[in-house]
């Protein structure tokens, strides 16, 4: 495959606005030798080129010590170069560039990119910050290979509909978007602001804090749940969005207050507004993925108009890492990433300390063709929509996932992070032949844990192990606990003596609680209550055909198995119900399950027993399990 052909957009439009500390890379539209006047002592010839970002063209002057480059044919006209090291000089009311350093990135392409105009003339718009404008290769005859039909994958790569944020691009690049938009023109949802007139936009990557006035066109890629916020100076509502416009520039706003009050219920995600009234400041990155040095604040005051779609804006623009690449990211930063879902584990909830907040949670395994796979959480909405969606491994491109290195490196959604199902992008395109091809039957190596694939989200068909191995590998002996998947058959569920103990009624606590005469202490809380909550400690021996082996089950995963949570047999078993308490135990026995363990071995009595503990349990899927063992045997044979 040739390498992309790009240039920086808006290269022109930020050097005639003083912007010289960056290093673009534009095409060289025509190369002139000026010959030097007999007059002067150097007696050496001089190189002019028109340089282009394929929207403006400039005049420059190449440094003489680059000479050579155009004598030896290395620049010529149409070829690629970066500017390295350059300097903007002004003569005769005229801008002219004085290349000092450049690199050929790229020989002549036989044709002009775009259709460049002189900077400030009619027609002539602002350019874009970041982004990259694709090459426009002549139209060949014979049409190109289509994605969707790559050589040896078996399995047609179906893209979700463009409307549903499936379009984009990776790499942070800028291209033309034939499926972007997500949602066409519609009206205002109130009275926003009048239609400002002839207002001109500026890209976002040519903003700056010194700027006083300034308006700029932009998609909503993201936004966020109203947040309360309360500290020394007073309390109040706030929420963000991300920003994306037509040069790929990106960057976070966010409104306070009354502003929340009036603009949140109007902007939408995936439609485009032009923004004024804002004030730039320095971008906190540790709560946002944006490549922005600035973040906007918007007040009452500020105008925002909802505008029509013309599809020029993508819906999102990716800088991809490889999963292999995350154990030398540093944690806390913020990502994006593609992979493949291998697995995903069912719905769960968990209480917030801050407010006790009930919040929504879901496991997900992904890997991709670097053989790596990583542990990744998604919280609130993100986990509980569509669950079906995560069915059947399906692709999925992630913006803004938060790192983190607890148990090796693992990754969580922020409220501003945004995913795509099946994009249409080149890497889906890739993975998907890659999984199709050897990915799905392959072992991939975990880095969310000591002992391959820690945690709860459990690995996939392939990482699977059977209960023999835990001692046959000695799992549990190292410094760190050990993690696996098994799917075995329960053989005996301990009912006796009782199988939960008292608790804190606090969800926040979940200790032990010391009954009293008439109430009961909780020495964590320092409190007394006059009830107390009853949560499983499970004791359970699961089968499979190498062996048996005993697990301890804690009080949610003990509540999948047995259908009842442990308030519900104690009261079976309070009010004389013993049929309904040991039938509760007879229906869950022989339920088959996938289960994901920690192993770990622990000093009893000055002895080691190694210790089993599940830590998520999910049903067998018989479809995909088929399918699964379908793929194995033919990999086998």
């Amino acid at each position: 495959m040739a390498p992309a052909r790009e240039v920086t957009p808006g290269t022109v439009a930020r050097i005639h606005a003083g912007q010289v500390k960056f290093n673009p890379c534009v095409q060289v539209v025509d190369v002139k030798k000026i010959q030097s006047n007999p007059g002067q002592s150097t007696g050496q010839d001089r190189y002019r080129l028109i340089i282009s970002d394929g929207t403006h063209y400039q005049q420059a002057m190449l440094a003489t010590q680059l000479n050579e480059l155009v004598i030896s044919n290395q620049i010529e006209t149409y070829c690629l170069i970066s500017l390295v090291d350059f300097i903007c000089n002004e003569v005769q009311n005229k801008k002219i560039v004085i290349i000092l350093k450049c690199e050929v990135v790229d020989a002549s392409l036989g044709y002009k990119i775009g259709d460049p105009v002189e900077y400030g003339k009619a027609g002539a718009g602002g350019g874009g910050g970041g982004g990259r404008v694709a090459a426009a290769p002549y139209q060949s005859k014979q049409e190109a290979p289509s994605l969707n039909t790559i050589a040896g994958a078996s399995v047609p790569y179906k893209p979700a509909d463009p409307s549903h944020g499936g379009g984009g691009v990776s790499g942070g690049g800028y291209q033309s978007n034939p499926y972007g938009g997500g949602g066409g023109y519609r009206a205002p949802a109130g009275p926003v602001v009048r239609a400002p007139i002839n207002q001109s936009i500026i890209p976002i990557g040519d903003l700056n804090p010194y700027q006083n006035r300034w308006v700029i066109k932009a998609r909503v890629t993201a936004k966020t749940d109203i947040k309360r916020w309360s500290n020394a100076k007073g309390e109040g509502t706030l929420f963000s969005i991300d920003m994306l416009d037509e040069g790929g520039g990106e960057m976070r706003a966010t409104f306070f207050k009354e502003a929340c009050e009036k603009f949140y219920p109007i902007l939408e995600q995936g439609h485009v507004y032009t923004f004024s009234g804002g004030k730039l400041k320095v971008a906190q990155r540790q709560y946002s993925s944006i490549r922005n040095t600035y973040e906007a604040t918007f007040d009452s005051n500020s105008e925002i108009l909802e505008v029509p779609d013309d599809k020029n804006i993508l819906t999102a623009v990716y800088a991809f890492k490889k999963i292999e690449e995350l154990e030398q990211t540093p944690p806390n930063s913020t990502i994006d990433l593609i992979g493949v879902v291998k697995a995903f584990s069912p719905l769960s909830t968990i209480t917030t300390k801050k407010d006790g907040r009930e919040v929504a949670k879901r496991e997900l395994t992904i890997c991709d063709d670097s053989g790596t796979e990583v542990r990744l959480t998604l919280w609130g909405d993100k986990a509980s929509n569509n669950p079906e969606q995560w069915e059947n491994h399906p692709i999925v491109a992630f913006k803004g996932l938060k790192v983190s290195d607890y148990n090796g490196r693992s990754l969580g959604t922020m409220p501003a992070s945004q995913l795509a199902v099946a994009p249409d992008l080149p890497e889906a395109h890739t993975l998907h032949h890659w999984w199709h091809a050897t990915g799905a039957t392959s072992t991939t190596t975990s880095i969310s844990s000591g002992g391959g694939g820690g945690g709860a989200g459990g690995g996939g068909f392939a990482d699977r192990k059977v209960l023999a191995q835990i001692k046959e590998e000695q799992l549990g002996f190292g410094e760190k606990p050990d993690y696996l998947d098994v799917k075995a058959t329960l053989t005996y569920i301990k009912s006796d003596p009782d199988p939960w103990y008292k608790s804190c009624t606090s969800p926040e606590c979940k200790r032990k609680v010391t009954e009293q005469m008439n109430s009961y202490y909780c020495e964590k809380c320092q409190k007394e209550m006059p009830e107390c909550a009853y949560r499983y400690i499970l004791s359970l021996s699961a089968t499979d055909h190498s062996g048996s082996v005993y697990f301890s089950c804690f009080d949610d995963h003990a509540n999948v198995l047995l259908g009842k949570s442990a308030e519900e047999l104690h009261s079976f078993k309070s009010s004389d119900m013993q049929a309904r308490y040991d039938a509760t135990f007879q229906e869950a026995n022989f339920g088959t399950h996938i289960f994901r363990l920690r192993v770990k071995a622990e000093q009893v009595n000055d002895e080691q027993r190694v210790k089993n503990t599940v830590m998520n349990v999910r049903p067998v899927n018989l479809v995909q399990e088929s399918r699964d063992l379908i793929a194995a045997i033919k990999a086998y044979n």
